[in-house]
């Protein structure tokens, strides 16, 4: 269990919640750490209840980010079976290369421009409506 002070590293983000609950959308968490760190993260951010569920990297063993398997994996536990219906956002290039090779739809977040491995790029959370139109069916 990650035991750090998280309050000393995250800042709550209220906006952020509205942002997703606009969306409309099924939300999950998929993540390389364990559900109980995420729900501490998302907690801190103010974010917990924008999210239906965790996949975290116990539910995808042995397999991990950006394995393929573990994105097979991450859609079963949502019930989903369309990739094309699935939106990665993800900091590292080489998650939103391997969610993008999955069928899914990849946003990098972070970067003001277009990244090669990823089909959009996000700094702004009040952008992300935008990107999301009429990427997913």
């Amino acid at each position: 269990m990650h035991e750090l002070p998280l309050e000393d590293f995250i800042l709550p983000d209220p906006d952020l919640c509205q942002v997703i609950a606009a969306l409309g959308t099924r939300n999950l968490i998929f993540t390389n750490a364990d559900a109980a760190h995420a729900r501490r993260v998302l907690k801190v951010l103010g974010v917990d209840e924008c999210f239906e569920n965790i996949v975290d990297v116990n539910a995808v063993a042995p397999y991990c980010k950006p394995m393929p398997q573990s994105f097979e994996i991450a859609m079963r536990m949502a019930g989903e079976s369309d990739p094309g219906r699935c939106v990665m956002i993800d900091d590292l290039p080489r998650t939103t290369r391997a969610a993008r090779e999955a069928g899914w739809f990849s946003i990098l977040f972070g970067v003001d421009t277009p990244h090669p491995d990823a089909d959009a790029a996000l700094r702004d959370w009040r952008d992300f409506a935008s990107i999301l139109n009429g990427s997913i069916p």
